[in-house]
């Protein structure tokens, strides 16, 4: 079953590349920001920005990812049991070995 979400997982990684380097390049860099000097009509805080297919779709497939994410995290923590050191040597019981005093010999 992890084997399934692994395999979707890798696909999803890749369709999100693919959706990023297939999307159009602003150009702007930090100045798309909306404060760049200028006050630019597709800049991400006038409100006038549309989403398109493929922004949709890359939001669409980061979700998807992050929702498999925790899936795969959830079923990671349920299939491993296994104690760690720290908790292993916490659990143990302590032994006390008493070891009776030997009577000295006169040979």
């Amino acid at each position: 079953m992890q084997l399934i979400f692994l395999v979707i997982q890798i696909i999803l990684a890749v369709a999100i590349i693919g959706a990023i380097l297939l999307q159009k390049n602003g150009g702007d860099g930090l100045g798309s920001l909306g404060g760049g000097g200028g006050i630019s009509g597709n800049s991400i805080i006038s409100g006038r920005t549309t989403a398109s297919f493929l922004s949709k779709a890359t939001a669409f497939l980061m979700a998807c990812f992050m929702i498999n994410c925790l899936i795969l995290g959830n079923m990671a923590v349920r299939t491993h049991n296994a104690k760690s050191f720290v908790e292993q040597a916490l659990s143990k019981p302590i032994e006390e070995k008493t070891v009776a005093p030997q009577a000295p010999t006169n040979e």
